[in-house]
């Protein structure tokens, strides 16, 4: 069968998506849903049941790098060819020695994220709450991407006022770790393709600024980073 891929949200918006309604769709013409649940695990809850597949990378709930797992449905059964042969590791889906102290940090950050996934969710919602309004009260005419839908409780994309380019106000802003779009985008200069399949124009998206909450951000992180980029912004206004 035929597989459509889904991300269960956007990783520059925090836009969550209707997985049970895609679901339907996907199941109506005769095709396995997989979904990408590396920004969503470890954040918020996860349903499995509209699922077939899933996957999930380590690093994204602060696990190590270089390891993630697939969850592949067993009733009915989803049937999965291997890509290469060799020593029948997982079960001959995937050979090869595995990683151990990997598996053992991708465990342990799984744990430790169940522990605290709700508490966190809570505070990192306010937290970017927070950050928005202090950038709203700093520049007027500035927009929130994804204002109307659910989205992840620590991801925050904004359009900034006419005249601003995102990528001018980051240069002018060193010390904040933000970013115009996803990392496996990096090195394009073309504007967010998620950000105009959202209806934005190519100039629109490129006023658009990725901005993230964590686990390691503070109250006071949340201050500076809204002044230093209030700041920057009116810097560039004036030049």
């Amino acid at each position: 069968a035929d597989t459509d891929a889904r991300s269960t949200s956007f990783n520059e918006t925090g836009v969550l998506q209707d997985i049970p309604q895609l679901a339907g769709i996907v199941k109506a013409a005769g095709a396995l849903m997989h979904v990408d649940l590396a920004q969503m695990a470890g954040k918020m809850p996860v349903s499995l049941k509209d699922v077939d597949l899933a996957s999930v990378s380590a690093h994204k709930m602060y696990g190590p790098k270089g390891i993630g797992a697939l969850y592949v449905r067993r009733r009915p059964r989803v049937r999965l060819e291997p890509l290469f042969s060799g020593g029948g590791q997982e079960r001959g889906f995937r050979s090869g020695t595995l990683p151990t102290p990997l598996v053992v940090g991708f465990g342990a950050a799984a744990e430790l994220a169940a522990v605290s996934m709700a508490e966190e969710a809570v505070r990192q919602a306010v937290l970017r709450d927070d950050l928005w309004a202090q950038l709203q009260g700093g520049l007027p005419g500035i927009v929130l991407n994804g204002r109307t839908v659910p989205r992840l409780a620590g991801a925050l994309n904004v359009c900034l006022p006419e005249g601003l380019r995102a990528l001018d106000v980051l240069e002018a802003c060193p010390d904040v770790a933000a970013s115009t779009g996803s990392a496996c985008t990096a090195a394009e200069i073309a504007p967010s393709y998620v950000l105009t399949a959202m209806g934005l124009s190519a100039q629109k998206a490129s006023q658009c600024l990725r901005l993230s909450v964590g686990r390691s951000t503070s109250k006071a992180d949340i201050d500076r980073a809204a002044g230093l980029l209030i700041a920057a912004a009116r810097t560039c206004q004036t030049n």
